[in-house]
């Protein structure tokens, strides 16, 4: 009788001691009710204890068959391959418990927790103390959300096998995703000391004194795994990242090359390789060998969408634009929906094509199809977004620009609408239609507030803050080499079209120190430290608020986004979260008696009937310790009560304190000071989380 044992994932065979030509011919199970009842009553103990038991009689023929090939599959990281040949063992036998397992790892390593959690739960059903069950169902439900779940799952393991290294792994992940780092650390030490050789726990240790600061305990956990696991590609490729976030060009090629000689037909390593090559920098045969490396990988496989990237990537840089256009366009058509690649493309695009190049129009008229696409959800800002990506990729096609302007009218901007129809006409794309447009909005908005101050809102100078955005780190260079510059640069474009911020400055920095000294030199107000982490499935950034005069930080604001648009959601919440930390500051840019005109509007989230407090310009100034100003009591010269809004201007009326109108253009408009700090929001998932989870991921890959 053979028996799977799926805790331990090994085969166990039991034998008789007599040999089987020895033994009578008995009849058949199936055949005998007494045997029958005895095997089921045997099943019945070892279910109960955790075993799955697929004996010949109640295994139909196939069911471990289509199991194996999944678990292949699924060592491969080919996880669809994997889900379909679990789903064909599970159609044969649904009790199934390897296959089962497998399914739900599957789903896990795709992000796919709710598909996950129905198999994993039935896995259980049978299986109620099965340690590999119980740790796997910890793991998704920390995707879910249900961290109280996950931990009783990790106990559970515990109760039954108090040295089970999983679930002490399982209880470390659980501490990051909590924003328990230190106790993390902790947990994955004792852990070691079970198992001082153990991959999965030294490489964790890596990335968690790597995230912590500690490089001396970091590389010493590095050189622990490479010399317990000198043949292990996973450790080595793992090596040659955490040099290439260090800035070690020359050890991570040369950990890269360790792990092709390992395994030269490796994809991974390949792939890394390519990417060092292609960070090395300008130089002509670091360049040549990437390319020569990408196109080793598009002959093995020419549905390879990151080695076209690769490919397309290097070739810019070597200067062979029209050739990198091919390859970047192979890689838009084999990968569709992948943002990065797109985003990448926008920046090549903008930055190396005239403006009425094809290419940039192909690129534009994607972004318009994913506005109309977003205006059909009624998903409006997002709509206007895209819309605007567009018009900066092609802004001579008039069917765009018109577009984006009916856009305005739907939202209810009818300044912003006429003002578009306007440089439509300036530009020659004048039409009857636009000119009765034209009049039509602009008796509408003949009363606005703009209107009857007698002033252009859209050329009215603001005073916004001067924010600089200092990228930290790298980007998992896998799957997206040298994309940062093009990923930040979409998340400038992003404050742009938002109002109230200037982005003056944007670099990648060695470290705050660094960070601070940039920001004195371009006198900025705030500065946010950022760090990019993007892999197929998620999209995480990682940042820090900061005062630009003194470093002192205000906030955390990172996001982590999945799905298909995870660049494009992340950035949005991203970008929200740091415009709700900066201080409001309104300036008086006009006064008739009692009434006021400030250089805020309703896309400044102003309202009728906010209040403000007019304050002294002369003695207003920045907050060194935190987010917002100070300023003595006796500056305060007067509330403004805001009686109508336009887009970008506000109306308010003035009530005088201390019985002297002092209140003259120029001085500063602050809401009243809050009492307390609000408590900082943060993300479920930071960036070390995922990476800890990758590690989970590559250590199945063979």
């Amino acid at each position: 009788m053979a028996i799977w044992t799926s805790s331990s994932r090994t085969w166990m065979a039991t034998r008789s001691r007599q040999s089987r030509s020895s033994q009578p011919r008995s009849k058949s199970p199936a055949r005998d009710p007494l045997r029958r009842s005895m095997l089921r009553a045997c099943a019945a103990v070892l279910l109960a204890a955790g075993v799955a038991v697929p004996f010949a009689s109640t295994q139909p023929t196939g069911a471990p068959e289509h199991a194996t090939r999944g678990e292949i599959a699924l060592s491969r990281g080919n996880y669809f391959d994997a889900i379909e040949a679990f789903s064909s063992a599970l159609r044969v036998n649904p009790n199934d418990t390897r296959a089962l397992l497998g399914s739900a790892e599957a789903h896990y390593l795709l992000g796919e927790y709710d598909s996950a959690r129905p198999t994993i739960d039935r896995a259980l059903s049978l299986a109620p103390r099965n340690p590999t069950a119980l740790n796997l169902s910890g793991r998704i439900l920390i995707g879910l959300g249900d961290l109280t779940g996950a931990l009783s799952a990790f106990e559970r393991v515990l109760a039954i096998e108090p040295n089970n290294i999983e679930a002490r792994l399982g209880r470390a992940e659980l501490a990051v995703v909590q924003g328990r780092t230190s106790e993390a650390l902790t947990t994955l030490v004792s852990s070691l000391r079970l198992n001082p050789e153990h991959r999965q726990t030294l490489l964790s240790l890596v990335l968690v004194a790597e995230y912590h600061g500690d490089i001396a305990a970091a590389e010493a956990y590095l050189e622990l795994a490479r010399t317990a696991h000198p043949d292990d590609v996973t450790v080595q490729l793992l090596a040659a990242e955490y040099f290439l976030r260090a800035g070690r060009i020359g050890d991570a090629i040369d950990a890269a090359a360790i792990a092709g000689s390992i395994d030269p037909d490796s994809t991974r390593a390949l792939t890394l390789r390519a990417t060092l090559q292609l960070t090395a920098g300008g130089d002509p045969e670091a360049l040549a060998e990437a390319i020569a490396l990408a196109e080793r990988l598009i002959a093995a496989d020419r549905s390879a969408a990151h080695a076209w990237f690769v490919r397309a990537a290097a070739l810019r840089r070597s200067g062979a634009i029209d050739t990198a256009i091919t390859s970047i366009r192979t890689v838009l058509r084999l990968d569709p929906g992948d943002e990065i690649y797109r985003i990448w493309a926008e920046s090549f695009a903008l930055a190396e094509l005239g403006l009425e190049h094809p290419f940039r129009t192909e690129l534009a008229r994607i972004r318009r199809d994913e506005a109309r696409s977003l205006v059909g959800q009624f998903r409006f800002e997002r709509a206007a977004t895209a819309y605007r990506r567009a018009v900066q990729l092609a802004p001579l096609d008039f069917e765009i620009r018109a577009a984006y302007a009916d856009l305005l009218r739907q939202v209810n901007r009818p300044a912003s609408y006429l003002q578009e129809l306007r440089l439509l006409g300036n530009d020659g794309y004048r039409t009857a239609r636009t000119d009765r447009a034209i009049e039509v909005f602009d008796r509408a908005i003949a009363s606005s507030v703009a209107r009857r101050w007698g002033i252009d809102q859209f050329a009215t100078p603001r005073n916004r803050h001067r924010v600089a955005i200092y990228l930290v780190g790298r980007a998992i260079p896998e799957r997206y080499p040298a994309t940062e510059a093009a990923l930040i640069n979409h998340i400038e474009r992003s404050f742009t079209f938002r109002e109230g911020v200037d982005v003056v400055d944007t670099r990648a920095v060695g470290g705050f120190a660094d960070a601070l000294m940039q920001s004195r030199a371009q006198d900025v107000d705030f500065f946010i430290l950022v760090d990019l982490f993007a892999d197929a499935r998620s999209f995480a950034i990682s940042g820090s608020l900061h005062v630009g005069s003194t470093g002192a930080q205000i906030a955390p604001v990172g996001s982590i986004r999945t799905g298909p648009h995870r660049v494009a959601d992340a950035t949005e919440s991203f970008v929200t979260r740091v415009l709700a930390e900066l201080p409001f500051r309104a300036t008086v840019i006009a006064r008739r008696g009692r009434s006021v005109l400030l250089d805020r509007g309703s896309r400044d989230d102003l309202q009728v009937g906010d209040t403000l407090l007019v304050v002294d310009r002369t003695a207003i100034t920045r907050a060194p310790d935190r987010g917002g100003f100070v300023f003595p009591a006796d500056a305060v010269l007067a509330e403004a009560t805001v009686s109508a809004v336009d887009e970008l201007v506000a109306e308010a009326t003035l009530a005088i304190r201390g019985g002297i109108d002092a209140v003259a253009i120029g001085d500063a408009s602050v809401y009243e000071p809050a009492d307390g700090t609000p408590a900082a929001v943060t993300e479920l998932f930071p960036i070390l989380y995922e990476r800890l989870r990758l590690i989970r991921a590559t250590s199945r890959l063979r």
